[in-house]
Order: structure tokens, then sequence, then C-alpha cells
């Protein structure tokens, strides 16, 4: 919610508040982020894949006020448990 703010602001500034690009709203987030256990991430993650071609994923960990520390942990816990059943 806080990056989605400060993308909302720079992007609104930068249109002179014409058009609003990012829409910070907490049921929003839950709908469309992949969030969840490993187990949880992987099979949301395979169900994305298999939905849609796609030749590349941005996965985003290190979010704006996060303990870099905890989005270190989630990236290796990613590495080592959800990766893996991704690939081909």
């Amino acid at each position: 919610m806080y990056q989605a703010a400060y993308y909302a602001k720079w992007l609104s500034d930068a249109t002179g508040g014409a058009q609003r690009w990012i829409q910070p709203v907490p049921e929003k987030v839950r709908r469309t982020c992949v969030l969840g256990s490993p187990q949880e991430v992987r099979q949301q993650l395979s169900e994305i894949i298999a939905s849609n071609q796609m030749t590349e994923m941005i996965v985003t960990m290190q979010l704006p006020g996060l303990d870099p520390a905890k989005a270190m942990r989630s990236l290796e816990r990613f590495v080592r448990e959800v990766l893996p059943a991704l690939r081909r």
C-alpha cells in the first residue's frame, strides 16, 4: 500500500493530476497480488503461467518501508521453495 500510494502520487504529479494510474486499495492488492505460503504462491503462479502466454515474470519483494532482512528472507524462501517448481 505504501509503494502504491507513492507511485500514484508520482504518476499523478507527472500527468498534472489528469489521471489516476494507481489506486492503493487494500482489497485490490489482496485480489491482484500473489501472497501466501510457499504452497499457495506456487499454486497461484502456476495457474497464472498456465493461463497466460508469458516469456518472463517480474517478482518484487523489496517494497518501500519493508525491512531489508525480511525482504531477503522472503526472496531466499521463494528461490528455495517456489521457483524450482515453476521452472520448465
